[in-house]
């Protein structure tokens, strides 16, 4: 459980540390480029949260006493 949520602040690490390189990067773009490539990136980011939520409910699911 502690790697999933070592795994979910490495994401948020990523995307503040994109935010910041955006600045520099976004100018030399277009802005079609720069929605495209933002776009993509919040994709990415759900995508990868979504996966560390299943992983999450599979883990507790593993861990719990068996029901039966």
């Amino acid at each position: 459980m502690h790697r999933i949520e070592k795994l979910r602040a490495n994401i948020e690490t990523l995307k503040d540390s994109l935010a910041l390189d955006w600045s520099d990067l976004a100018q030399s773009l277009t802005n079609e480029q720069r929605i495209d490539i933002e776009n993509h990136l919040e994709w990415c980011l759900t995508e990868m949260g979504w996966c560390l939520a299943e992983m999450k409910k599979l883990s507790e699911r593993l861990r719990a006493p068996n029901s039966n």
